[in-house]
């Protein structure tokens, strides 16, 4: 039982995508949540997580996103036997470079302040149990370049994308999620003027389903989110 419905268009995706360069990483976000399955006890829970690192090949790239898609019997509902099913989960990445050595020293800066806090409260040695998800959590939080940012439409309004598309912002690519579009902009004086001097977005009918996302993830085209197929709609 796996998220991946369409390899092709998942190698598409990341074939397109800016390439890395030393040192720096994306990551794979499996995400478990309560709003595509109200069995689940947690409103949102990142179940696995996998680092695509700069010297990957596009074959190893498709590789991890199918190893971490296949959640048969893999994750269970708190407190019971039962098998999540397919439609909890959603696979994201991260857009933004990530810098790896910036997170090395997030993280031992982080670690160092957790073996002080133990001191007083020996219960803040369970972090040091867990220091791979110290590392990731540390990675998410470095980024290296700023390269995008999302336009967030929660709402299947064509229209109103529509909207979003023809108002001269400079978008990369529309991806249709299972509640809208994440429409993906390039950073850029232009952009950043329309954004956040001209503020467009606010002059737009439908502006409260609309979220600008500075440091942005998206769901990965080809695999299913809450059971929805998500796509590229259209690319520049």
């Amino acid at each position: 039982m796996s998220l991946v419905y369409n390899e092709d268009l998942i190698r598409h995706f990341f074939e397109y995508n800016d390439l890395l360069v030393t040192n720096e990483a994306q990551l794979l976000l499996l995400d478990a949540r309560k709003k595509y399955c109200s069995e689940l006890t947690s409103t949102d829970r990142v179940v696995d997580r996998k680092v695509l690192r700069y010297y990957y090949n596009l074959d190893t790239i498709v590789q991890k996103v199918k190893a971490i898609s296949y959640v048969e019997n893999r994750f269970f509902i708190h407190g019971t036997d039962k098998p999540m099913p397919k439609e909890a989960f959603v696979l994201y990445v991260t857009l933004n470079p990530l810098d790896t050595v910036k997170a090395w020293f997030r993280l031992i800066n982080d670690m160092n302040n957790q073996l002080l806090q133990a001191m007083k409260d020996e219960n803040a040695f369970r972090r040091f149990t867990r220091i791979d998800v110290e590392w990731i959590s540390a990675l998410h939080k470095s980024v290296s370049r700023k390269l995008y940012w999302v336009i967030d439409i929660d709402k299947k309004d064509f229209t109103l994308l529509h909207c979003v598309l023809n108002s001269d912002i400079k978008f990369r690519r529309v991806i249709e999620t299972k509640n809208g579009f994440h429409v993906i902009v390039h950073v850029n004086d232009e952009n950043g003027k329309l954004l956040f001097r001209d503020k467009i977005i606010d002059k737009l009918d439908g502006r409260e389903f609309i979220e600008l996302k500075k440091d942005p993830m998206v769901p990965v085209p080809g695999t299913l989110q809450g059971g929805f197929e998500v796509k590229i709609l259209e690319e520049k």
